[in-house]
């Protein structure tokens, strides 16, 4: 677990805000489930596993808006999701 050395104050109902960069690099969206746990004396937050065909569907709707949704995106998002089918059908993951 790396520190990233950001603190953030607790309001008067007990919310904080998760700065931007560590959204953005957890794929973090807004309407996302997080878990929270306690280990200790910390409180870990996770990703709630959810509905993988949903975060793909929103990943590739924040591409789009934000130009990035290339011809070479689109076509490693078809990649990744022809290999997560094998998966699903116990095929083997073409490695190409």
């Amino acid at each position: 677990m790396s520190h990233t050395g950001i603190s953030r104050p607790v309001d008067a109902l007990g919310r904080i805000v998760i700065p931007a960069e560590l959204r953005r690099a957890l794929g973090i969206a807004e309407g996302d489930r997080l878990s929270l746990l306690l280990d200790g004396e910390r409180i870990v937050l996770e990703k709630h596993g959810g509905d993988a065909l949903e975060d793909l569907r929103r990943a590739c709707e924040r591409l789009l808006a934000s130009g990035s949704l290339t011809a070479e995106n689109a076509e490693r998002v078809g990649r990744l999701a022809r290999d997560l089918a094998a998966l699903c059908d116990g095929s083997q993951v073409d490695e190409n």
